[in-house]
């Protein structure tokens, strides 16, 4: 770990914050997500997602961050893209938050294709054009 910061007008000493790996390393994951979004990182947002143990409660907290935090529209798409795919990726995906996703995204077509399979009780998975 690099020295703390002294400065002249004050004798304690500040570390810099944890960076996105110190995160994984300790289990952080919500931390790292949130780093991750504000460095518009998406490799390190996949990564930090596919690295939780409890992947469901991951995307919902990285949904619920990236409509908080990501002003810029066209890196928040990407982000619901990014995270539409990985719903898909779940035994038991919440077609309610992918279909929140699409919704933002603008994808009618998508929210009708995934309502009408689940009312028909047909598989949903294989869908997503992502």
């Amino acid at each position: 770990m690099p020295p703390p910061i002294q400065y002249p007008h004050h004798h304690r000493h500040i570390h810099p914050p944890p960076h996105a790996r110190s995160c994984f390393d300790d289990g952080q994951y919500e931390q790292a997500i949130g780093i991750a979004l504000e460095s518009r990182r998406l490799d390190k947002l996949e990564e930090a997602i596919r690295r939780c143990g409890d992947r469901p409660a991951i995307l919902e907290y990285s949904l619920r961050t990236c409509q908080k935090l990501v002003a810029h529209r066209q890196f928040r798409e990407q982000v619901l893209l990014l995270l539409v795919k990985l719903y898909e990726t779940l035994p038991n995906p919440n077609w309610v938050v992918v279909c929140e996703c699409l919704t933002f995204l603008g994808d009618a077509k998508g929210v009708a294709t995934i309502l009408d399979a689940l009312l028909k009780g047909s598989e949903v998975h294989g869908w997503v054009g992502v």
